[in-house]
Order: structure tokens, then sequence, then C-alpha cells
């Protein structure tokens, strides 16, 4: 039986975070969730941790790569290996407030292609900067972006439009850019306004999170 949400996460060398965000998961309302976890080749502690998760949980499924491949890669991956009807993005060094999958279910139920949420931004010591609002990139009010730690869809929908991973830039930055203006341009969201999920921008992205 197909769980109610796919989580999926991408993770390089997140020890320090994978017990937190596993804390964070088992905090939500909704708990028929999967936890789909792609380790993209990490030379640290990784493996060993989410293995000892999973020996706990049965919910947590584990796939990895040998080698370093880029997150658009590995979000690619679990996107792949998710069986749930909707999937949430949580990258390993984010939280979701308890009840994000909740408000994903309502969306999904009340026929929405995909949903998404203001976000907390919080600095690596997770002190809270501010909260990013949604975005008109090209001037017009049809068109409104999310932050992509936010987003929640169709798996489906998410497999077709896909990552990129030829955008990554420093950080990987960018190889999501595709599919957030694919979904704000094209289909039906639910935009929730109030934060649904903190995100902890790497030191390098930090500066372009408070900017926006």
């Amino acid at each position: 039986m197909s769980p109610s949400i796919s989580v999926i996460t991408p993770v390089y060398n997140g020890e320090p975070f994978i017990e937190r965000c596993y804390w964070s998961l088992n905090q939500q309302t909704v708990k028929d969730w999967e936890w789909v976890v792609v380790d993209d080749g990490s030379t640290d502690n990784t493996r060993t941790l989410l293995h000892q998760l999973n020996v706990r949980d049965s919910r947590i499924r584990l796939f990895r790569s040998t080698t370093n491949r880029g997150m658009g890669v590995a979000r690619t991956r679990a996107l792949s290996e998710a069986r749930a009807r909707w999937m949430v993005v949580s990258d390993i060094d984010d939280l979701s407030f308890p009840w994000r999958l909740e408000r994903t279910i309502e969306a999904m139920t009340r026929g929405y292609d995909f949903a998404c949420s203001l976000v907390v931004v919080a600095d690596p010591a997770m002190r809270i900067l501010g909260v990013r609002d949604f975005e008109n990139p090209l001037y017009s009010e049809r068109i409104v972006t999310f932050t992509h730690p936010s987003l929640a869809c169709s798996t489906e929908l998410a497999r077709r439009i896909g990552y990129s991973p030829e955008l990554s830039t420093v950080h990987q930055i960018g190889e999501d850019k595709r599919i957030i203006m694919t979904l704000a341009a094209r289909h039906k969201g639910y935009y929730h306004r109030a934060p649904l999920v903190i995100h902890q921008p790497s030191v390098g992205s930090l500066r372009r999170a408070i900017s926006s």
C-alpha cells in the first residue's frame, strides 16, 4: 500500500543534520509518510546514521550513489523512487512545521497541482533572519514563484517537469529553477500565506536568501 506522502531528501555529507531532519518528520501530524533519501556519495558518517535510522523505522527508504553527482541528479533519483501520489521537498538541513504534511494533503484533496508556503530563513547557527515571501519575477500578476524548500507537488507532475542538473552552479543553485517556473506559470497552486518550513541555506547562498 502506498504512503500518503513521499518526502524526498538528497544528502551529501549531512551527518550533523540527519537526526534533526528525522525528528522533524516524526513531529508531523500525518504519520503515513515515506522518507526517500538519496545519499549522493557522502564521505562522512551519513550512510551509517541513515542505516541505523532505517533499522528502527521502515518508512525510511535509502538509495546511494557511489560518487557525488550533484543535488539535481540526487533529487531526480529520489523522485523516481517515490511511491506516493504527492511528494514533499525536504532538504537535510531544513525543518518542517508539524502541520506541513497535513496542509499538503489538504491541497491535494482540493484539486491543486502543487502547494508552497512562506519560508523562514535561518543562519547556520539557527538564528532567524526573516521570512521569504512569494515573488513576481517577471512582473506578471499571473506568475507568482516561491522558495523551492517549501514545494509539495504531484509526484507524476514533478517527474514530467524534472530538475535541471546542468543548471547547477556554486552550491548547486539553479537545478530547481525550471520546476518552480513551470509550476508557477502553467499549473494550479495553493499558496499558503504562512511559513511551513525553516530553511537553513548554506553560507554561500545565505546572502542571496537575505537579499530576497
